[in-house]
């Protein structure tokens, strides 16, 4: 029997009325959004997908207020998908060339996996990881786009005018090593870093991929507690 507070209760209740709302804001974006048909049909698949808690996770971490963004618009959702939703959503696609970034990261996703299964990075593959994620999400944070700014230099993009990514492939193409050093060695001193490595864990979590952590919290020992890393350390 739930002894919480009601107000508790009804918070908890509030939270996910608010993922759930989110989750079709999103998908209903996606599906009114002038998309090729791969990248519309991959990521409606993801949203369905994704689990409450990292929707929870990554609204936090794009400082978004979905429970407040919830409770004042609540009919969201359908609002999308209105001539005028539909309107506001072609300008944003066109605006942050959605389609052309997603075609992009797809290519260098298809190379970099190649390159593994041939041994032929010239890096190791968490660093490559780790800069691929800095790069295609630093649009998010206003640390991400300092971080591209900063980047710049190394990229050589103010020569060529491509977007990161590419000039990244160019890069790992080119084996350049000592290019992509630097850009690591910027990153792990940069504040970005750290919103980065837990957007990785988080997908790593859910995909099963990340070791699962423990918080150990010191007591009075009782026959559960016992049972309980009985259980954790024998697999039962």
């Amino acid at each position: 029997m739930d002894e919480r507070p009601d107000n508790v209760a009804a918070t908890d209740d509030e939270r996910r009325a608010a993922s759930g709302w989110l989750r079709d804001v999103l998908a209903n974006t996606v599906d009114v959004a002038p998309l090729s048909p791969w990248i519309k049909q991959a990521t409606q698949r993801c949203i369905r997908r994704l689990p409450s808690w990292i929707i929870a996770a990554w609204a936090k971490a794009l400082n978004f207020d979905h429970v407040s963004a919830y409770q004042a618009c609540p009919d969201l959702a359908e609002a999308v998908k209105s001539d005028a939703g539909t309107r506001i959503v072609k300008q944003y696609v066109e605006a942050h060339h959605v389609v052309p970034l997603a075609n992009i990261l797809h290519q260098l996703a298809r190379r970099v996996s190649r390159l593994s299964r041939t041994n032929r990075l010239s890096a190791p593959a968490d660093m490559i990881e780790r800069q691929v994620c800095a790069l295609s999400m630093a649009d998010c944070t206003p640390q991400g786009e300092q971080f591209i700014q900063q980047t710049n230099s190394i990229l050589c993009r103010a020569e060529r005018g491509n977007h990161p990514l590419i000039e990244y492939q160019m890069l790992l193409e080119g084996k350049q090593r000592q290019k992509l050093n630097d850009i690591d060695a910027l990153l792990s001193r940069h504040p970005y870093n750290s919103w980065v490595a837990e957007r990785i864990v988080e997908i790593k979590r859910w995909l099963g991929i990340e070791p699962p952590s423990f918080r150990i919290r010191y007591g009075e020992r009782t026959p559960l507690w016992d049972s309980l890393w009985n259980n954790i350390l024998t697999g039962g």
